[in-house]
């Protein structure tokens, strides 16, 4: 929905987009937009503020997107192996981890088609937050998955502030693996 919401914004930003819809369309086009992307934003303010850290996660600088990549989805079919040791991953939730994982692979050719090097570096940004998205959301499946029951909000925050204590994506899939049981990885 914000990623949605932001490309609408983009859209209704356009100096052509606005030209060619007239001034009441598009002053309507922008309020809504700005509707939804406040009820997003306030809807999910505990989950950003939560997740902030992740933006500052980045690849080692000589791993390319793809090398980034490939070690993101083998923790994921580490996970996959996992889960007859933890409470299995749901057919839903596995599913949106594999949308998830498609749509960085989509950056990933983004970035190596990307023909200037502020495009490569935003690509690259964009990436590096998925990529700690993925990896942290499987760290929390983890720490849910071994603790069945209580209340997992404690656990979850313990995950989330470790987070801040990594050293890039590389510290960041290395300390996942640590949530999984042994034979998984």
């Amino acid at each position: 929905m914000i990623e949605y919401g932001e490309a609408l914004e983009d859209f209704s930003l356009d100096a052509a987009t606005r030209a060619e819809l007239g001034d009441p369309l598009s002053k309507d086009l922008t309020r809504q937009v700005n509707s939804l992307l406040d009820l997003v934003r306030n809807h999910f303010a505990d989950t950003f503020l939560r997740f902030a850290p992740l933006q500052n996660i980045e690849m080692a600088p000589d791993q390319t997107p793809l090398q980034a990549l490939e070690q993101v989805e083998a923790l994921l079919s580490a996970t996959r192996a996992a889960a007859r040791d933890l409470v299995p991953l749901a057919k839903e939730d596995d599913a949106v981890f594999t949308h998830m994982m498609r749509s960085i692979e989509k950056l990933t050719r983004a970035h190596g088609q990307a023909t200037s090097d502020s495009d490569r570096a935003s690509y690259r940004r964009e990436i590096n937050y998925h990529l700690a998205m993925v990896t942290v959301s499987i760290g929390l499946y983890a720490a849910k998955a071994r603790h069945h029951a209580g209340n997992i909000g404690p656990v979850i925050d313990r995950v989330l502030a470790q987070t801040k204590r990594v050293k890039g994506l590389q510290g960041l899939v290395e300390m996942i693996e640590e949530l999984l049981p042994s034979s998984a990885h």
